[in-house]
């Protein structure tokens, strides 16, 4: 199931791991959603081969 993106979350992280954390934060702050029901995909495309 693909979730829309939350208009006006922004987060940022030091590595992957918190990027998850502090986005599934956010997102259960804006939302009103309890945090261990929110799951997230991050995509890393800085390496990507054109």
């Amino acid at each position: 199931m693909e979730v829309p993106e939350v208009p006006g979350v922004f987060t940022q992280g030091r590595d992957l791991v918190e990027v998850e954390e502090t986005a599934r934060e956010a997102i259960a702050l804006m939302t009103g959603t309890p945090i261990a029901e929110i799951a997230i995909r991050i995509e890393d495309h800085r390496y990507r081969i054109a």
